[in-house]
């Protein structure tokens, strides 16, 4: 399959698989027509507004099918999506709206009212609500499609600007890598906010797959994530090697059938050998990969 843009993987699904599950979060399937109807709702909606092509747009909210459809939605305008931690502080939160220069905030109740004065905050279910026609907007593959904050470990954070040519072939190779089906169901289990993130959206789009939203309740307990992996019968799994660790120590994984896990990824810290072996007692027959690669570089730039 060729794509050019980030989004086309998904009209083409949309169109070839209209009824395949495009997500599944809080207990509830999306289809691939689902997202694909929210998605240009929220081009629409923003459009009406005056985004227009090169504006750069925030998405400041929890995971959800309502936040990939928002990163979808913004690339669909012709805009660059610019994801903000929801759990960021207010200092961190103005000095993203000020360094991109944002247009608008597509963000949640929550999150709108930790939002500098000042700021343009639009609520996602409005955007969702939206029934203006989208019109064709010029688009091409150099165009910036997002931008990523490194996590400022070594000074300030720092913007990364990715294109969708730069976006797309991290996101193909991956899911070649992974030998990614429309029958896989990976995990989302990092916030948008980080690069393993383009991985679980982009990734199992241009394959086809079913991404499984992890709510960020559940990922900070153990045995309930475990019970989802178990119970969403996740096939590929991607996480920081932290996360493995307290799936092995509290997860209490002896309890758990992680028979459908095929590939289990995981990147951004040292994984300790002692984990990643008891790990793989629980989930034998998986293919495991080791990623490296900081954000600078799209991510990753091995995986062993």
């Amino acid at each position: 399959m060729v794509f050019a843009l980030l989004d086309d993987a998904l009209a083409h699904w949309a169109v070839q698989e209209p009824n395949a599950t495009a997500v599944r979060s809080g207990g509830n399937s999306y289809s691939y027509r689902d997202l694909e109807t929210a998605a240009n709702a929220i081009a629409g909606y923003l459009h009406a507004y005056g985004v227009a092509s090169g504006d750069r747009v925030g998405v400041f909210a929890a995971k959800s099918f309502d936040t990939i459809a928002c990163v979808l939605g913004v690339l669909r305008c012709g805009a660059a999506y610019v994801p903000i931690d929801p759990a960021a502080p207010e200092g961190r939160v103005s000095s993203i709206l000020k360094d991109c220069d944002l247009k608008c905030v597509l963000t949640d109740p929550i999150r709108a009212r930790r939002l500098p004065d000042g700021a343009r905050g639009l609520a996602i279910s409005d955007a969702l609500g939206c029934y203006q026609t989208m019109p064709q907007v010029p688009r091409c593959e150099t165009d910036l499609a997002y931008i990523l904050y490194t996590s400022g470990s070594t000074g300030a954070p720092k913007g990364i600007c990715h294109s969708h040519r730069s976006g797309l072939a991290y996101a193909r190779m991956a899911a070649r890598l992974c030998s990614l089906t429309p029958q896989d169901r990976v995990s989302h289990h990092t916030p948008l906010h980080f690069d393993m993130s383009i991985f679980d959206v982009f990734s199992s789009i241009w394959a086809g797959a079913s991404i499984v939203v992890v709510p960020e309740i559940v990922a900070k307990m153990p045995a309930n994530l475990s019970q989802l992996v178990q119970d969403e019968a996740i096939t590929v799994w991607y996480s920081v090697p932290f996360a493995m660790a307290q799936l092995v120590q509290r997860g209490v994984l002896g309890e758990r059938d992680l028979s459908a896990l095929r590939v289990v990824m995981f990147a951004g810290e040292v994984m300790p050998p002692a984990v990643l072996r008891a790990f793989a007692d629980f989930a034998p027959e998986a293919i495991y990969l080791n990623a490296y690669g900081p954000t600078e570089t799209n991510h990753c730039t091995t995986a062993v």
